[in-house]
């Protein structure tokens, strides 16, 4: 029988959105006024409410006995956002864009919000057969390929990205066409 989330897991849950909401506040508010705090203070928000979540699962799991992590709604739902998240702190780290958390971080609280209504709910069996099963196994594997076609498009932008920045160019696959254009350089 999977276990729904306590009260006090709710209750801890409605923190960690609350800390999110506060640090995407303060974020927010950077744009009508800089203030020389706001900026760590809108980190530290979201990185408490970070941890708030993740505490949350940690007790959550410990009251159902079992590390698995997307077993019920409560569970696929926070794992979802904190990944969401997690996202969100990296790029902002490595390679700041300017917004992005003011779009992203409604979708994290949205989704911690769905965990705190949807938790309490027993997962359905998925026993219904016909179209809605049909459906449902075309959307779930077509968008795992488009997730991992997205991935490997990332993977070569970035790749192409650092050719780019160190000006080397990509091996021809006429190994003529290269040998006699470096040789027409060396003899001007």
């Amino acid at each position: 029988m999977p276990h729904v989330p306590t009260t006090g897991q709710i209750a801890l849950l409605i923190v960690s959105i609350a800390l999110f909401a506060i640090g995407s506040a303060i974020s927010v508010s950077r744009i009508w006024f800089e203030r020389p705090w706001s900026r760590l203070a809108a980190k530290a928000c979201d990185w408490a409410a970070f941890f708030v979540a993740v505490a949350v699962l940690v007790w959550h799991s410990i009251d159902r006995g079992s590390w698995l992590p997307i077993e019920n709604n409560f569970d696929a739902l926070i794992w979802l956002g904190l990944l969401l998240a997690l996202f969100v702190f990296y790029v902002q780290r490595t390679r700041p864009i300017g917004g992005l958390d003011w779009f992203i971080m409604p979708i994290v609280i949205l989704l911690l919000i769905g965990a705190a209504v949807f938790g309490r709910t027993k997962p359905h069996e998925y026993a219904v057969e016909g179209l809605w099963a049909w459906v449902h196994r075309v959307t779930a594997y077509g968008g795992a390929v488009a997730f991992f076609v997205a991935g490997a498009m990332g993977a070569m932008y970035l790749l192409v990205n650092r050719r780019l920045r160190r000006k080397q160019p990509l091996p021809s696959p006429h190994p003529l066409a290269s040998s006699a254009s470096s040789t027409s350089r060396t003899s001007r």
